[in-house]
């Protein structure tokens, strides 16, 4: 069973471009696809969603403001926070928020499927920057 994912994206062709990737990721099923947070929102309760991949900065509601409203609202979907940035300050949000997962825009698809992978089977997925920030502050 692959596991059904919304991406929510402010930009059109970002949503085209990653449908067609997890198009290539057995693993997953793009089930939705939305230009906003609030979007997502209003559609949730309508459809089962398992995994959240969420475009952090977004106009209108951010994407740290929507993985913590869907954290709020059903803790049981698992988010992944994507940005083109890797600000520091963006990267901990992102987790505070409630992501188990943070990846760039620019990763390839074998880093999104292993991303993918691990986020199925429990695990959070961060690049060596935010685990070194992570530790930092624990």
């Amino acid at each position: 069973m692959s596991a059904k994912v919304a991406f929510i994206d402010d930009y059109e062709i970002s949503r085209k471009v990653f449908s067609g990737l997890f198009a290539h990721i057995p693993e997953v099923e793009l089930v939705l696809a939305c230009q906003s947070g609030e979007e997502f929102l209003k559609a949730m309760p309508d459809i089962e969603i398992h995994i959240a991949v969420v475009d952090l900065i977004m106009p209108g509601m951010s994407g740290i403001e929507t993985i913590a409203a869907i954290k709020q609202l059903n803790p049981s979907i698992l988010c992944i926070g994507i940005s083109s940035h890797d600000k520091d300050e963006l990267m901990l949000q992102t987790v505070d928020a409630g992501a188990v997962a943070y990846l760039s825009k620019e990763a390839n698809l074998e880093e999104f499927r292993k991303a993918f992978i691990k986020v199925i089977a429990g695990e959070t997925c961060y690049p060596p920057r935010l685990r070194e920030l992570l530790e930092k502050r624990s």
